[in-house]
C-alpha cells in the first residue's frame, strides 16, 4: 500500500507542475465529484474550445483552417474561444494559453504516369503538428511543424525530417479594433485554393507563396471585409533587388448572405509570382527559380488572383483564377518559342449529405492551366472524390484524377528545355485516411 501510495505521489509531481493544467471537454475532480474545470495557470487543450466538441469530422479544429488569410482566423478563432469561455461563466486566465493541434494522413496510390508506366504505394502523405498561443488579449503566437516525406538517396524513411512550417506573431484584438499587424514566415494573403479534393488545384501548386513577411491586415466581421497589404524580401535570389525588402502585395475579401446563398469572393496581387512554391520547386527538368539558376531573373513578373465560393443548401461551388500579368523574358520562361505568361483555373462542384448519420461529400473538379510546361504542371486536370467520416475527427477519401499533357510543345525554364513526351494522360487513384486533433 504505502509502495502504491509513494508511486502515485512520484507521478503527480511529474505530471502536475503548479501552474500547469490541461484541459479537457470536462474534468472529474475526486471521486463522484463533478465540479466544472476551472481554466487557470497556464491551460493546455486540444478541443476546438474550452467545453465544446469538435465537428465529427474534424473540420474545425486548429490544423484544418485554411493556410491563407491564416493570421485573421487565428484572431477569430480566439474570438470563439473567449465566447466558449464566457458560456461557462468563467474569464480568461491571466496567463498564455496554448492551443495544440495536429493531424497524420496515410495514403494507397495506384498510378499510370504520362511515360505509361504503372505505379502503386503506401505513403505517409502528411504529418503536421500545430501550436497556438494566445500570450495575453492582444498577443497571439502560432508554430507550425510538419515533416519532409519527400525521397532521397538515403530513402524516404531515413530523410523523414522536420521543418518549420509557418511561425508568425500577430498583434491584434478583433473586438477593440478592426486593425492587426502580424510578422513572420506565413503563406502570404494571395488566393484562396478551396477544395474537397486529396489533390492540391492547379492554382494552389502554381501560385501559393510562403515567405517571411510583414502584414497589416483590417477585418470588419459586420461588412464580411477584410483587406491585407504585405511586404517581404525575395527568397530565391532571382530578383534584381535581392538585398532588401521589395516585394510584396495585397488582398482583399467579402463574405456575405444573401436568400440562404452563403458568399465569398476575393481577389490578389503579388509583385513577384516566381516566389510560389510552384516556381521554385518544379519536380521537373526545369528545377524551378532557384539560387543556381544560369540566367538571373530579368525582371519580375506580377500577378493576380480572383476566386468565388458559393454555398447554397447541401451545395457548394468553387472558382479560382490566377495568372501572371507580364510575361517572363526568353531568357527565364519560355512556351512554344514566346515569353511565357502562366496561368492557372480550378472550378469544383460539391454535394454534402449523410450516409448512416455520418457526413459525407462528394465532389467533381476541372483544372486547365497555360504555357506552364516548364513548370511541370498538367494542362488539364479532371477529379472526382468521396469524403467521408466513419470516426470522429477522421476523414476517408477515395479520389480519382485525370490529367492531360500538353501537344506537341517545348518549353524552356533557363538553360533547361522541356518538350511534350510519353502519353498524353496519365491516372491516379487514391485512397486516404487522415486523423485529426
Amino acid at each position: 500500500m504505502k509502495l502504491n501510495r509513494l508511486f502515485v505521489a512520484v507521478m503527480a509531481s511529474v505530471f502536475v507542475v503548479p501552474g500547469l493544467s490541461f484541459a479537457t471537454h470536462h474534468k472529474t475532480i475526486g471521486k463522484g465529484d463533478m465540479t466544472p474545470f476551472k481554466p487557470s495557470g497556464f491551460p493546455i487543450t486540444t478541443s476546438p474550445y474550452l467545453g465544446v466538441q469538435s465537428r465529427f469530422d474534424g473540420s474545425d479544429l486548429l490544423v484544418n483552417v485554411p493556410s491563407t488569410l491564416e493570421d485573421v482566423r487565428m484572431l477569430k478563432y480566439r474570438q470563439k474561444g473567449q465566447d466558449a469561455l464566457g458560456n461557462l461563466h468563467e474569464a480568461p486566465a491571466p496567463h498564455p494559453f496554448l492551443k495544440v493541434s495536429g493531424k497524420a494522413e496515410g495514403q494507397l496510390i495506384g498510378s499510370r504516369n504520362f511515360a505509361g508506366n504503372y505505379n502503386s504505394d503506401v505513403d505517409l502523405a502528411s504529418a503536421e503538428l500545430n501550436v497556438l498561443a494566445a500570450m495575453n488579449s492582444w498577443v497571439t503566437g502560432f508554430i507550425a511543424i510538419d515533416y519532409d516525406g519527400a525521397g532521397a538517396a538515403s530513402g524516404r524513411v531515413n530523410n523523414s525530417r522536420l521543418f518549420l512550417r509557418k511561425g508568425f506573431i500577430t498583434v491584434g484584438n478583433l473586438d477593440s479594433s478592426p486593425f492587426f499587424f502580424t510578422l513572420g514566415q506565413t503563406y502570404v494573403p494571395f488566393g484562396r485554393y478551396s477544395s474537397a479534393m486529396v489533390s492540391a488545384p492547379l492554382t494552389m501548386v502554381l501560385a501559393r507563396t510562403r515567405v517571411r513577411n510583414a502584414q497589416i491586415g483590417y477585418d470588419n466581421e459586420k461588412l464580411g471585409l477584410t483587406g491585407q497589404v504585405y511586404a517581404y524580401r525575395p527568397d530565391n535570389n532571382n530578383s534584381a533587388r535581392n538585398d532588401r525588402v521589395s516585394a510584396g502585395g495585397a488582398a482583399l475579401s467579402e463574405q456575405f448572405s444573401l436568400q440562404g446563398l452563403s458568399v465569398d469572393l476575393g481577389a490578389g496581387y503579388i509583385t513577384n509570382i516566381t516566389n510560389s512554391g510552384g516556381m521554385e520547386q518544379t519536380g521537373g527538368a526545369f528545377g524551378g527559380f532557384t539560387t543556381g539558376n544560369t540566367n538571373p531573373l530579368v525582371h519580375d513578373v506580377p500577378a493576380v488572383d480572383g476566386y468565388l465560393t458559393l454555398q447554397a443548401y447541401n451545395f457548394d461551388f468553387i472558382g479560382e483564377y490566377v495568372t501572371a500579368v507580364r510575361r517572363f523574358d526568353t531568357t527565364n520562361l519560355t512556351f512554344n518559342g514566346q515569353a511565357a505568361k502562366p496561368m492557372a483555373f480550378h472550378a469544383e462542384l460539391g454535394y454534402s449529405f449523410k450516409v448512416f448519420n455520418k457526413p459525407t461529400n462528394v465532389a467533381v473538379g476541372y483544372g486547365q492551366t497555360s504555357q506552364s510546361l516548364a513548370l511541370n504542371l498538367p494542362q488539364r486536370r479532371y477529379t472526382a472524390v468521396i469524403n467521408t467520416s466513419l470516426y470522429h475527427d477522421t476523414i476517408q477519401s477515395l479520389e480519382f484524377r485525370h490529367d492531360r499533357n500538353y501537344s506537341n510543345s517545348t518549353a524552356t525554364g533557363d538553360v533547361n528545355t522541356v518538350t511534350t513526351t510519353g502519353k498524353p494522360f496519365s491516372n491516379t487513384l487514391t485512397l486516404q485516411f487522415g486523423i485529426y486533433f
